[in-house]
C-alpha cells in the first residue's frame, strides 16, 4: 500500500514525558517501519518559533500538541513528509508500543531557530541541533529520502 493511501490513525500517539527534555511523543500501538503513526496539524505561518516545523522555503507550521511536543534525535524512529497538502509522521523502523517517537529537525528546517546542545543520547549524536544547512555532504546524501522536499 502507497504511503499516502494510509489511513491515519492519530491514536497512534499520545504526548508525554520524555526524557530527552521534558514532553515528548510516544506510540500507543506498535507501529511498522513505513506506516503512517500522526497527522501533524497546525496553521501555516511565515513565521519560525522554537515549535515550528518548516514545510516550504519561507513556510513554517505552528503545529498543534503531536507536532509541538516531537522531539529531536540523531538516530531518530520518524520522519516527516508532505503528502497530498498534509504533513505526516511515519515510522522510520518498528516502533513498538509505548516507544518515545523522534525525528531529526535537520530534515526539515533549513536552519533551527537557536542552536541548542542535543540531548538525544545516541551512539551518532552531533552535540548540536542544527538544520539542514548545517550538514555534511555525506548526511545530506544518506538521508536524503527523510528531507522534505523544500531543502532538496
Amino acid at each position: 500500500m502507497d504511503e499516502a493511501d494510509q489511513k491515519v490513525e492519530i491514536k497512534r500517539v499520545t504526548s508525554g514525558r520524555a526524557n530527552i527534555d521534558g514532553n515528548g511523543v510516544f506510540s500507543t500501538k506498535a507501529v511498522k517501519e513505513g506506516q503512517v503513526i500522526s497527522e501533524v496539524a497546525g496553521r501555516e505561518t511565515h513565521a519560525r518559533t522554537i515549535y515550528s516545523i518548516q514545510i516550504g522555503k519561507n513556510v513554517h507550521l505552528e503545529p498543534e500538541i503531536v507536532g509541538r511536543n516531537l522531539n529531536h534525535s540523531c538516530n531518530p524512529n520518524g520522519y516527516l513528509k508532505l503528502l497530498n497538502g498534509r504533513l505526516l509522521l511515519l515510522a522510520k523502523k518498528d516502533i513498538p508500543k509505548g516507544e518515545h517517537i523522534t525525528f531529526d529537525y535537520a530534515t526539515t528546517e533549513s536552519n533551527t531557530v537557536t542552536r541548542a546542545k542535543c540531548l538525544c543520547g545516541e551512539q551518532n549524536c552531533r552535540g548540536r541541533i542544527e538544520g539542514f544547512n548545517k550538514m555534511t555532504e555525506k548526511w545530506k546524501r544518506e538521508n536524503k529520502r527523510f528531507v522534505l522536499g523544500h531543502l532538496l
